[in-house]
């Protein structure tokens, strides 16, 4: 049975006005390690069932000192993000387990990965970035990040993104469904983005997608059966 770890919360910052950065330190001896793209599961005290109590929250770093960044965008009605965005205080302790989750990068990767994402859900895949650029052994594959919001000032880790793309095989593109177009990001949705750069002919890429599950069905509907990519080049990961 997996072990509950008490954890205390080190640090709090507002990543804008909905979404808030929290860092937690794990109260054991031995350091917490996780595959980029994993989860931890937290037992809250919002409640008397279990499922109500048990929110899961992609780890939204490569963890290399302890400690687990998460990032957590308040939703209205809901009881776990509201706790984590307007209750806990640093110096909580909260209770999780885990990390778990196979939303991973695979071992033997292809030449292209897309990472099709909305909101929160560019959490795991900013772990895997901070992984795998600038490293030797993934200088080979290209990491094609799309991340689709309504506004620019809900674009998340926006000077980090910028930065990442000092790497040569790593390409950003985001899209604006409500922005005012400027040229710099793409007016729409994420979809149309990958549409007009990839098809089943030309390309070998692995498709990830993380977000609600309306932006994610949609996008593997036109996946499968627009752009006929093979099913077992999908992956998918549901917020919400």
């Amino acid at each position: 049975m997996a072990k509950w770890i008490d954890a205390t919360i080190t640090d709090i910052s507002n990543e804008n006005e909905r979404v808030k950065n929290l860092w937690l330190q794990p109260q054991m001896e031995a350091s917490i390690t996780a595959i980029p793209g994993q989860f931890i599961t937290f037992d809250l005290p919002i409640g008397e069932k279990r499922l109500q109590r048990w929110k899961s929250y992609s780890i939204a770093n490569f963890i290399t000192d302890g400690k687990i960044e998460l990032c957590v965008g308040k939703l209205e009605g809901g009881l776990g993000s509201t706790y984590l965005c307007e209750t806990v205080q640093i110096g909580d302790t909260l209770k999780f387990k885990g990390p778990d989750g196979m939303f991973c990068l695979p071992k033997s990767l292809p030449s292209t990965v897309v990472m099709i994402c909305t909101g929160t859900g560019l959490a795991p895949f900013r772990a895997m970035l901070q992984h795998v650029l600038g490293k030797s052994e993934y200088n080979n594959t290209h990491f094609h990040l799309i991340f689709g919001s309504r506004y620019k000032k809900d674009i998340l880790y926006f000077d980090e993104l910028e930065s990442f793309k000092r790497y040569p095989n790593f390409k950003l593109d985001i899209a604006l469904s409500r922005e005012v177009e400027d040229g710099n990001y793409h007016k729409g949705y994420v979809h149309s983005v990958y549409l007009n750069t990839y098809n089943s002919e030309n390309t070998d890429a692995l498709f990830m997608l993380c977000g609600w599950q309306a932006m994610v069905d949609e996008a593997e509907d036109i996946l499968l059966n627009a752009m006929m990519i093979p099913k077992e080049k999908i992956m998918i990961e549901l917020y919400g």
